[in-house]
């Protein structure tokens, strides 16, 4: 069989759909969403403290984000 244009373009649309289902809908599928064995809700105190933390903007300099 020789290689056409259009049996190469269907190829790789076969191959590209494969890549996708593979890497953005699989893995969506297979993990659980289930909280960890570890997971408390937090308490009225640790509320409060995250809403300060929020409003204040504390997380723009301290999360962990790489800036450069």
């Amino acid at each position: 069989m020789r290689m056409t244009p259009m049996i190469l373009i269907c190829g790789c649309l076969i191959i590209f759909g494969v890549v996708i289902i593979v890497v953005v809908f699989l893995p969506g599928h297979t993990q659980s969403n289930l909280p960890s064995n570890i997971h408390r809700p937090r308490n009225s105190l640790e509320q409060l403290g995250r809403r300060v933390y929020i409003e204040n903007g504390c997380s723009y300099c301290h999360s962990q984000y790489i800036r450069y």
